[in-house]
């Protein structure tokens, strides 16, 4: 296992433990792998005035986390996040079916151009504290906001100079 990859299932792990110890996942999880190969937990949370769009919110968040990243010497990261997710099913007995569902995102990016990224269904049983279903399938995340947090110059295909995506 690549330790970027094991640092997105470390990061699925803690967003697991704050679920169940909180009841609800409402901030953004990074966990950060300095140069020097020490680890660090941070947890950010969203306080825009409400006229702000999430995309703007996320823009802001990013380029300050870029900078720390910077400033840190931070080779790679993971973040695990609300999101909502839609699977598709297909038999052939049926037409394909379409659900939605509440989910924590994570992904992990290092400095060497590796981006992944996995979902975990929130599950809420009645009566019950919320639990996080299994990791789904970790697929590129190459188009992620969070993609170019590490780059010195986030200039190219998907990024705009000042943003993250």
């Amino acid at each position: 296992m690549s330790p970027t990859l094991a640092l997105l299932h470390k990061c699925s792990w803690r967003a697991e433990c704050l679920l169940k110890q909180r009841g609800h996942f409402r901030t953004i999880v990074w966990l950060v792998e300095y140069s020097d190969g020490t680890r660090d937990q941070i947890e950010t949370g969203c306080d825009a005035p409400p006229a702000v769009t999430d995309a703007a919110a996320l823009d802001v968040l990013a380029d300050e986390m870029r900078a720390d990243f910077l400033h840190d010497r931070v080779t790679r990261f993971a973040l695990a996040f609300a999101g909502t997710a839609f699977t598709f099913t297909t038999t052939l007995a049926r037409e394909p079916l379409q659900r939605r569902c509440e989910c924590v995102a994570v992904e992990a990016h290092d400095s060497e151009g590796g981006h992944l990224r996995s979902w975990r269904e929130i599950i809420c049983p009645p009566g019950r504290t919320p639990t996080l279903g299994a990791l789904s399938i970790v697929e590129s995340a190459e188009d992620s906001r969070y993609a170019a947090l590490l780059a010195l110059n986030p200039v190219g295909r998907h990024h705009r100079v000042g943003s993250a995506g």
